[in-house]
């Protein structure tokens, strides 16, 4: 595989992706500096964020499934460099929401045509599917989301934050500028009969929206339990840092082997025996007391959990013939549970140790895997 327009194009705007789902966080001590007021003070940008993507996603699949690729792949790019500009230049707190907002369009509208991208891009692996395309191109999101995490901090307070941001405006100007030589026919063309009301009369579509409602819970609770239950075994500092880099490694690397393992025709029933793993391995962490399972069982959730998010969108994608509309709504739905679910947990382990936490995603994991075995069964039929 080398390097086409497209495969750029698509690399770009999935390092935009996961630079997005972190800035707001990251530049939030940045933000209490530059306004002078203490950081719990400030607006919940990010939560703004998600309440915009709630409609914005699948308004955007549509107009994507209605339109094409190319020109909201162009449009997002420039709206996204907007807002990042935007955050950059504002000298009132209030007018900050109007970057958040440009940052909301820009970032559905990339967030989905990347995806749909990657089908294009990456085709490759045992036998081409959205599964296996899906998981490379993951890759690169979640590589972008640690980095901008864990340097982006740094970048600001070496560079400053006016001009961190500007540079990074002029950075998510690349996938416009690299779809400029692109021809409209390049990319993926408009569906000739987006009917949503087909779409929505589906029950397999909502199979699917159950499916990820559940995997979602699961993917936010990594941010939670893993922490607590680490210093529950005795671990402390840096040695918990070094097992939580050890997890995302393993996260990573999975997601990378898994667009070669996933059989074409088979991808359904491997997911489904990923998903089987983390609730096994987390109801035997709850009773472990010794500090090896936080290597062991700890790494093997991680590595079990990388494939999953790609796959299960890919398998959307499988279901219904790559249409936008349908990774909109699933999007939402994450959105959804970034507002609501996330909260609630977090809520929840305060008030309770880390082991009591933990049957809370491994009750989520039970669920979702029920329901991927019916999906696997209907893909059989």
């Amino acid at each position: 595989m080398f390097l086409t327009p497209v495969i750029a194009a698509t690399i770009s705007a999935a390092i935009l992706i996961g630079f997005l789902t972190t800035l707001m966080d990251s530049i939030r001590p940045a933000l209490a500096v530059r306004f002078d007021r203490p950081a719990a003070e400030l607006p919940n940008f990010s939560r703004r964020l998600h309440l915009c993507w709630i409609p914005l996603m699948p308004i955007t699949g549509w107009l994507i499934d209605s339109w094409g690729v190319h020109g909201i792949f162009f449009s997002g790019s420039l709206v996204l460099s907007f807002g990042v500009a935007w955050l950059a230049v504002a000298r009132r707190l209030q007018t900050l929401a109007l970057g958040v907002y440009a940052l909301a369009w820009g970032g559905a509208a990339l967030t989905l045509t990347c995806i749909r991208l990657m089908l294009e891009a990456f085709p490759f692996g045992n036998g081409p599917s959205p599964e296996s395309s899906l998981c490379v191109g993951f890759l690169f999101i979640a590589v972008a989301a640690l980095l901008t995490q864990g340097l982006y901090p740094r970048i600001l307070a070496r560079l400053g934050y006016r001009n961190t941001l500007l540079l990074s405006a002029l950075f998510c100007l690349a996938p416009a500028c690299i779809a400029s030589f692109l021809e409209p026919s390049a990319l993926p063309a408009a569906i000739a009969n987006p009917s949503p009301e087909r779409l929505l009369h589906n029950p397999r579509l909502w199979l699917l929206t159950l499916l990820i409602f559940f995997w979602f819970p699961l993917e936010h609770s990594l941010d939670v339990w893993p922490r607590p239950f680490l210093a529950e075994l005795g671990y402390t500092g840096k040695a918990i840092t070094t097992l939580i880099v050890g997890f995302w490694f393993w996260f990573l690397a999975s997601r990378l082997a898994m667009s070669w393992v996933l059989l074409q025709g088979f991808e359904i029933w491997i997911v489904l025996i990923l998903a089987l793993i983390p609730p096994m391995v987390l109801g035997n962490l709850v009773g472990a007391y010794a500090p090896s399972s936080g290597y062991f069982g700890f790494w093997l959730v991680g590595a079990s959990y990388g494939p999953m998010l790609p796959a299960f969108l890919g398998m959307t994608m499988d279901f219904f013939d790559n249409r936008c509309l349908i990774l909109g709504i699933m999007l939402a739905i994450d959105s959804l549970c970034a507002l609501v679910i996330r909260p609630t947990f977090e809520r929840y382990v305060r008030g309770h140790s880390a082991r009591e936490s933990m049957r809370v995603p491994l009750i989520f994991g039970l669920l979702l895997s029920a329901v991927i075995l019916v999906l696997a069964l209907i893909r059989y039929a």
